[in-house]
């Protein structure tokens, strides 16, 4: 049987800029045409000089910048400090933090209205137990953030029962394939890099190809509270697929290798099946459409010296 092979390059839909100031000219956009790409979600920077390189006293101050640069609403997120002796830097005080984690507050996407996203600032003060240090004491404080995330992403495609019959009317054909926008990513750090379809008069094969693009790791989001000590590697590089849809019909029962998928050296692979309809009377334009879910997490770090004072 014969088949016919297109390639969608995907950087599909729901993308604007990749980073601000980078992507669409956002001055030709409209509150209705303004779509966001990159591969980007939750990034942290410390604000710079807190935490001190240097430090002499009983107080580690440290401030830090938290934004979302992707498309989905942050609800479920929080901040871990790390790589300190608990002993001698003995805890922390300041807004939203508990022991050594940051809750962060719902941050909302980047919108025409919001191009550079929902931004917060976290100020902590660590206490320094001056007492314990005898010389030098130069720890790599790591922030690391974990966070619930989506990727979201959209093509037309051509169904068309009959492929190999040439009529020059056709409203559309298998090879024409019109993405909704272009870019790099979907507004979000895992990727939809591209998809190939594969068709028969009767079946059509739809395979995406996935990746991490984000600079951190995907784990499985049911384990949000164990991030980042508790993670295993059972828990990492594991993508959940929401939704896939050809059209208004769910074929997310026929992908494999099924709900859920592991990205292998940062990438996989999802293959869906999807039946063209025998009672269609020629050639249409329907919207393919997936939904992947996951937790991310990313670390950010900075060395600091203390002598004893």
């Amino acid at each position: 049987m014969k088949h016919h092979t297109i390639i969608i390059l995907l950087i599909l839909i729901l993308g604007g800029c990749a980073t601000p100031g980078k992507g669409k000219d956002t001055n030709t956009q409209t509150p209705d045409s303004y779509v966001v790409t990159g591969t980007q979600g939750l990034e942290l920077n410390f604000e710079p000089g807190l935490p001190p390189s240097r430090i002499r006293g009983e107080e580690l101050p440290i401030r830090i910048n938290v934004r979302n640069l992707g498309k989905i609403e942050v609800t479920n997120a929080k901040i871990v400090l790390g790589g300190y002796d608990q002993n001698i830097i003995t805890g922390f005080t300041g807004s939203s933090i508990s022991g050594s984690t940051i809750r962060i507050d719902n941050l909302p996407p980047r919108t025409f209205f919001n191009q550079q996203g929902g931004y917060m600032t976290y100020t902590i003060t660590g206490t320094i137990a001056q007492n314990v240090i005898t010389g030098t004491y130069s720890p790599t404080i790591t922030a690391t953030a974990c966070y619930t995330y989506k990727t979201e992403a959209s093509a037309n495609l051509c169904i068309d029962p009959n492929p190999y019959n040439n009529e020059p009317n056709k409203p559309c054909r298998l090879g024409q394939v019109n993405l909704l926008d272009s870019g790099n990513g979907q507004g979000a750090p895992v990727q939809i890099t591209n998809v190939n379809v594969d068709s028969s008069t009767k079946t059509m094969t739809i395979t995406f190809y996935i990746r991490n693009s984000g600079g951190g790791s995907p784990f499985d989001s049911a384990k949000l509270s164990e991030c980042p000590q508790g993670l295993t590697p059972n828990n990492r590089d594991k993508i959940k697929v929401d939704s896939v849809k050809v059209g208004s019909t769910d074929i997310t029962s026929n992908c494999q290798p099924g709900r859920e998928l592991t990205l292998y050296q940062g990438s996989g692979v999802l293959v869906c099946t999807y039946d063209l309809p025998s009672s269609s009377p020629g050639a249409y334009m329907t919207e393919l459409s997936i939904v992947l879910s996951y937790g991310y997490t990313k670390s950010i770090m900075r060395r600091v010296e203390i002598t004893k004072s």
